[in-house]
């Protein structure tokens, strides 16, 4: 009888790929139905951000910061907008007592419009919610799925009016890794 090293080698390639933790783009769905009334106030992720300039038309999305009445653990405020279609991200870091924010220089497209309190403190988002804290499960469940969408398009490159509140829903799996 014969013995190959290649079927095990094989064997034990699956098992270490099967093992290692592979990083995974987020999903909008994820913890969408999440009944943990924990708030997460730590997160470390990779920023993915346009590396080119836009060719073409590009506009802004601005809006007020409603503020949450607690102070943040946290060095600045990051803004992003994000693009539903492609997940391509643009950031704008603000003072974290600033009341209003404008990013520019956003091409056409449909975003979703998400701020944290970097790096330790709550993420909210331009949502149809009247939340400002979202204390309980049911509170970041309802802050989660009544996200808006804003469509920039050639005509109507500028949006005014996406204020951020909603502060502590589950909004962490829809922002971009940061390093």
């Amino acid at each position: 009888m014969r013995f190959s090293t290649i079927p095990v080698l094989a064997c034990l390639m699956l098992a270490l790929a099967a093992c290692t933790s592979a990083q995974k783009t987020a999903s909008p769905t994820l913890g969408a139905g999440a009944t943990d009334t924990t708030i997460p106030t730590t997160f470390i992720a990779t920023e993915t951000q346009a590396i080119n300039t836009p060719s073409g038309p590009t506009g802004s999305i601005s809006g007020k910061i409603i503020p949450i009445g607690a102070p943040q653990p946290a060095t600045s405020l990051k803004i992003f907008a994000r693009e539903k279609t492609d997940g391509t991200t643009y950031t704008l870091d603000i003072s974290i007592d600033q009341t209003s924010y404008s990013i520019s220089n956003i091409p056409p497209g449909v975003y979703n419009i998400f701020a944290w309190y970097y790096p330790k403190g709550l993420a909210g988002a331009y949502t149809s919610s009247k939340i400002t804290f979202a204390g309980t499960s049911s509170d970041q469940f309802t802050c989660t799925n009544s996200l808006l969408d804003i469509k920039l398009s050639v005509g109507n490159m500028d949006f005014n009016g996406a204020d951020i509140a909603c502060w502590g829903g589950d909004f962490f799996s829809y922002l971009p890794l940061l390093p």
